[in-house]
């Protein structure tokens, strides 16, 4: 089967785990010149044809203000489509990044991506349009995941979907189960040109090493390659701390964040109905226990003080808030706690 078609179904299938696509969406496609966002543009402008809903694309390059930058080949291949390209002056984007380089190696990747992102949700904005497709595949999200816990300590990687509430614009990645290779065989297949990135930094950052490490590991395991990308929507199997930890407070009562569905369930059965509906998104849900879940609180921790919040207990309130305010006292130094 050709690559396209490939691709065309991995789309579809995304669009139906993650509602990546719905009907009336104006989405602005962020198009850099390389593989994978010339793949994105032609595969969303094929997939109009048949998608169930109604949707409208429209291309936007940024010049980042990189030496000797030329649009001309996405210019012509976004023409070759039936399409303007839009291309964006931000050149204030490289002269900031030279200044923030510092003793770093290379220009800082991570305040470029915040920028490129600040600029073409402006850029989204300013024609009106809802969401913004970034063509970051499935080999993306496995190397990001990996420099997070590498680099980060943490267990993550991008959303297939992500609402940026300040906006109102969704960010959607498209091309989420779709594998680099079969971009590259795309490429070969429908015989497309692509654009040399202008950035003095490609291919000497922390990304391209985790990305040639696991080369490495997808020879030396071959399982390993189909398995890395079960591994990031393996819900069923997740087995991490988290939800094993029991933080002892004093008289025998324990706390637990809420990160797992049977402990969200406990969570449920312990807290009025009625406050279920005041619970922030960002608050921290702890169970409290005593040989079995008695009661549950929430949490909001800024920079320099600890809310404990919404206490729910039938009985013995005033000895578990005692408990909480000892133990975050002590573990939370120096921050100030309050109790509401």
């Amino acid at each position: 089967m050709k690559a396209i078609r490939e691709i065309l179904a991995a789309v579809r299938h995304a669009d139906d785990l993650y509602n990546l696509i719905e009907e009336g969406d104006k989405i602005v496609v962020g198009v850099s010149g390389g593989k994978d966002s010339f793949c994105l543009l032609r595969v969303l402008h094929d997939y109009q044809k048949f998608s169930p809903v109604h949707f409208e694309i429209q291309p936007v390059m940024l010049d980042l203000g990189f030496d000797d930058f030329d649009p001309t080949i996405a210019v012509e291949y976004t023409k070759s489509l039936g399409m303007d390209l839009i291309v964006e002056e931000c050149k204030e984007i490289y002269r900031i990044l030279k200044m923030n380089t510092k003793d770093e190696k290379h220009l800082p990747c991570s305040i470029c991506s915040r920028m490129r992102k600040a600029s073409i949700n402006r850029v989204a904005l300013r024609l009106h349009y809802n969401k913004v497709a970034f063509a970051h595949h499935m080999d993306d999200a496995i190397e990001t995941k990996l420099m997070n816990e590498i680099y980060g300590g943490r267990e993550a990687t991008f959303s297939p979907k992500m609402h940026l509430e300040k906006t109102d614009i969704v960010f959607i990645r498209p091309f989420i189960l779709v594998r680099e290779k079969q971009i590259e065989r795309m490429v070969r297949e429908e015989g497309i040109e692509t654009m040399s990135s202008y950035c003095p930094a490609d291919h000497h950052t922390m990304r391209e090493e985790i990305k040639n490490d696991l080369k490495y590991i997808y020879k030396k395991y071959p399982v390993s390659y189909d398995n890395f990308p079960t591994a990031l929507s393996n819900y069923k199997r997740l087995d991490l701390y988290n939800d094993k930890l029991e933080l002892k407070l004093d008289n025998g009562y324990v706390i637990s964040p809420v990160v797992m569905r049977d402990q969200m369930i406990d969570y449920i059965n312990v807290v009025p109905p009625k406050a279920l509906k005041n619970i922030d998104k960002d608050d921290e849900l702890y169970l409290i226990s005593y040989k079995k879940p008695l009661g549950a609180f929430t949490l909001k921790e800024s920079n320099d003080e600890v809310v404990i919040c919404d206490i729910y207990l039938k009985n013995k309130k005033d000895e578990v808030t005692t408990c909480l305010i000892k133990y975050f006292t002590e573990h939370k130094v120096p921050k100030k706690i309050v109790v509401k």
